[in-house]
């Protein structure tokens, strides 16, 4: 639920988008919401907005390589972004990773 496409289309059948916390509208575009999906309540979730899949996979695989359980700061279009990562504890592979304002 931290891609902005993948968001779109689950909206359409499970998830029920409760609104945004923090919306950067500079680029890149940032949007961090609540949200519930089927019974499970989100209350912070973030993805950028109009990226390629292809970008996110490159920029979340480095930062979990570098920082597989953190925050890893980044610079982008001049601005920092910060990218929050969680390693699955059973398997050590990414369990999640997103962007936050």
């Amino acid at each position: 639920m931290h891609n902005w496409v993948c968001f779109y289309r689950e909206e359409k059948k499970e998830a029920d988008y409760e609104g945004f916390i923090v919306a950067n509208t500079a680029e890149p575009r940032i949007v961090t919401a609540r949200f519930k999906y089927r019974t499970v309540q989100k209350p912070i979730g973030g993805f950028f907005v109009g990226t390629s899949p292809e970008f996110e996979l490159s920029l979340y695989t480095t930062c979990f390589l570098k920082y597989p359980n953190g925050k890893c700061t980044c610079q982008m279009n001049g601005k920092k972004v910060k990218i929050i990562t969680y390693r699955d504890r059973r398997t050590s592979l990414v369990a999640t990773a997103y962007p936050v304002v």
